[in-house]
């Protein structure tokens, strides 16, 4: 390439000849002074700066240039400027006395046109630049424009003016020196409506622990591509997401801090708003801590009972327990969160599915009056088996609450319930009883009969004998299968033969002589024992009116 002036001059430490110069012009009264390491009165600098043009082939050439590092800078027309460092070297250091040294040089060309602004009379002050470049041009009354200095490529011209949106074309440079004319365009007026920002309440805002900040915007024309946050409201944006407005901050220290929500809409709108957070300390419980200590974070309670009245008697409404486990029965108070499976540290952080274990025994955890806002999550309260005759194993009793309670990411296990209590057997039936029967008739008077044979068993004595009238002897006492007296036998018939006496009377008692052996009869069956009481139950979470929420 024909006619590149290429310029000549030492560098040392790093400062060029001709900034040399500059600085010694403006600083000439202080030529000792020190500029990055180098002395403004340094002699390798103090030489002039040299000077070639290359030929048609590009060449150029420096004769009798001594032994240092220098700076060759490359100028043409049309071309950005190349800058290359090199060093010569002492001719006892080298077997070569020519020192090669190749600048290359990027060509440039120039685009040029006009961008108007929507309804204006005067087209002046919209800045045309290159995508992604820093060549730019700013537009006359006309709004035309020119940029130089660009090299060669395919290249977007951009066209933006405060009120307007933006617009713009594409074009290219093949060689050195082109000048290309663009498509002229028009700037639209920019009647977007912006989008409206809206933060909400922050969640669990307290010390060393992360708050919840969450919100959402809105968009009449369009839609919101960003969504960002800034903290303290210093001015630095911390936090951007194109998808969601939710994110945690820890605060570190309680007090008072204004948080801003930006959210950015489709159009390049945005829309802004501010919440105000009182961050507050907060009770916390760890396996390591001691009851003996304040609860802070670094140094926490030992037990969960201890938490939830520090919380009570220091109005603190936010008790953080730490994953352990933990035996013993608490009872959670209404108007309080409660927040288990924390991970300890300078930030006290709760991660899904990391739980505290309270086992509370035969005795349940408990809930009481909670019809404000109350907020139960990451615990594991497990229950034992009941052991009292009768009992009922739960984990969880809650009574007279509303939904305003809040039972989330908790696990409740109840152990199995108690025998019921047994009751006595019933009384044994009585025996049977009875007395002996009597005795046999006697036997017939004189003349008459025989008297009755006694009764089996024990039968009645005979009547006398009939009198003598005939033969017939009495007749036999009447037989007993029963415990009462057998009957009095009949009196004999009065004939010569003598009669028999009548059996006696059976009673329907129970027990009987058979061949000469009282059998008595069995007993009446006994009065049916009390039924036993009812066996314990089962609850992982009992409920007395009470309608919590669970999720």
């Amino acid at each position: 390439m024909q006619g590149v002036v290429v310029t000549l001059e030492a560098i040392d430490d790093g400062v060029s000849a001709s900034v040399y110069r500059t600085l010694r012009e403006q600083e000439s009264s202080a030529l000792s002074a020190k500029v990055g390491g180098t002395t403004l009165g340094s002699s390798a600098l103090a030489g002039p700066s040299r000077s070639a043009v290359t030929d048609a082939r590009g060449r150029f050439a420096f004769a009798d240039v001594s032994p240092g590092a220098y700076l060759l800078t490359g100028i043409a027309e049309n071309h950005i400027g190349g800058v290359v460092r090199t060093t010569v070297k002492p001719l006892e250091t080298t077997t070569l006395d020519t020192t090669f040294v190749d600048i290359a040089m990027m060509p440039t060309g120039k685009f040029y046109g006009t961008v108007t602004l929507e309804n204006a009379a005067n087209h002046q002050s919209t800045v045309v630049y290159v995508d992604g470049s820093s060549y730019v041009a700013v537009t006359n009354a006309a709004g035309g424009y020119r940029i130089e200095g660009v090299p060669v490529g395919t290249w977007t011209v951009r066209g933006t003016h405060a009120g307007y949106l933006d617009r713009s074309v594409n074009g290219s440079i093949a060689a050195a020196g082109d000048s290309i004319p663009l498509t002229s365009f028009e700037l639209p007026l920019n009647s977007n409506i912006a989008p409206t920002a809206s933060p909400n309440d922050p969640t669990s805002p307290v010390a060393h622990t992360l708050t919840g900040l969450s919100g959402s915007g809105s968009d009449a024309d369009g839609t919101i591509a960003r969504y960002e946050w800034d903290f303290t409201n210093d001015g630095t944006f911390d936090y951007s997401s194109t998808t969601t407005a939710s994110t945690t901050h820890d605060y570190g220290t309680s007090g008072t801090y204004t948080a801003k929500l930006r959210v950015t809409d489709n159009d390049g709108a945005i829309g802004l708003a501010v919440v105000t957070l009182n961050v507050v300390d907060g009770v916390f419980v760890s396996p390591t801590g001691n009851d003996s200590d304040p609860g802070t974070y670094d140094q926490p309670v030992l037990t969960i009972n201890t938490g939830l009245n520090l919380a009570q008697f220091s109005d603190r409404n936010y008790i953080f327990i730490a994953t352990g486990t933990y035996t013993e029965t608490p009872s959670f108070p209404a108007g309080k969160e409660v927040r288990g499976g924390m991970t300890t540290g300078t930030t006290w952080t709760q991660t899904l599915g990391n739980y505290s274990i309270v086992n509370v025994g035969t005795s349940p955890a408990t809930i009481s009056g909670a019809n404000m806002p109350t907020l139960v999550s990451g615990v594991d309260i497990r229950a034992s088996n009941q052991v009292t005759a009768g009992g009922t194993s739960i984990a969880l009793h809650i009574s007279n609450s509303s939904s305003a309670l809040l039972l989330t990411d908790c696990k409740f296990t109840a152990g199995n319930g108690a025998v019921g209590l047994s009751k006595s057997p019933g009384a044994n039936g009585g025996n049977a009883s009875g007395a002996s029967g009597l005795s046999g008739g006697l036997g017939g008077i004189p003349g008459g009969g025989n008297g009755g044979t006694g009764g089996l068993g024990g039968g009645g004595n005979g009547n006398p004998g009939g009198p003598s009238l005939g033969c017939n002897g009495g007749g036999f006492g009447g037989f007993t299968f029963s415990c009462s007296p057998g009957g009095i036998g009949q009196n004999g018939f009065n004939s010569c033969t003598p009669g028999d006496g009548a059996n006696g009377a059976t009673l329907a008692n129970g027990g009987q002589t058979v061949a000469g052996v009282w059998n008595p009869a069995a007993g009446n069956n006994g009065v049916n024992g009390t039924g036993g009481a009812g066996g314990g139950g089962s609850f992982a979470v009992y409920l007395y009116n009470a309608l919590p929420t669970f999720s």
